[in-house]
């Protein structure tokens, strides 16, 4: 098991909030084993190197790719191009146009290209629609609404893991412009053989978030 990381009032290990956070956003009880594996399976023992867990690297790879210098360049060049391109307010439209859904639009879009290029939006063209449309409803998430109750929530869910499985089965060559940060963590993800499934649904919680 990973080290224990505190929350903010220190009654509950991050770790273990964070496996809660796992299932209930649907990566299988096997996928979340692997986000804490820390030595291959067969393999443990003094005499095995060990390596970061899954979510430590998350928490690393965020701050390297974050902090000032090239990495924050690499994220900020492609965020700052997109706002560039999308700031236009479309005032020639007849119909009246939503300040915050065209804000909306503009963050989520912008962080979307700034982390994996323009290859996912390709994939998907109406992504930005569909997170929106899910974000509305993903309270429904986390308070685990019984599914019957939550199909427009859990078929735009689907519909961006889709994406997600879609842009990860490509060579990251057919992918340019993606995060440092993104190549590192499906990197580590593939060493410990995280399922595609489970790939998709980790890098969507990472977009959702």
């Amino acid at each position: 098991m990973s080290a224990t990381y505190k929350i903010n009032d220190g009654s509950l290990s991050y770790d273990i909030f964070a496996q809660a956070v796992f299932r209930v956003i649907g990566i299988s009880k096997e996928g979340v084993a692997k986000v804490f594996q820390t030595q291959n399976p067969g393999k443990e023992g003094p005499e095995y190197p060990k390596y970061k867990n899954l979510l430590a690297n998350v928490k690393e790879f965020q701050v390297r790719q974050l902090s000032p210098g090239k990495g924050l360049d690499e994220i900020l060049v492609p965020a700052v191009e997109f706002i560039d391109r999308n700031l236009k307010l479309p005032v020639d439209s007849k119909e009246a146009v939503s300040l915050f859904k065209w804000i909306s639009d503009i963050f989520v879009g912008f962080g979307q290209e700034a982390y994996f290029g323009k290859k996912l939006g390709e994939i998907e063209p109406d992504l930005v629609q569909i997170f929106q449309d899910f974000d509305e409803c993903a309270w429904q998430v986390l308070y685990q609404y019984p599914s019957i109750l939550c199909g427009d929530m859990l078929n735009n869910k689907s519909k961006i893991q889709s994406a997600m499985e879609r842009y990860f089965a490509l060579p990251v060559v057919e992918r340019p412009g993606a995060a440092w940060l993104i190549l590192e963590l499906e990197k580590a993800m593939k060493r410990v053989d995280v399922s595609v499934s489970d790939s998709a649904i980790f890098f969507f919680q990472m977009y959702w978030r």
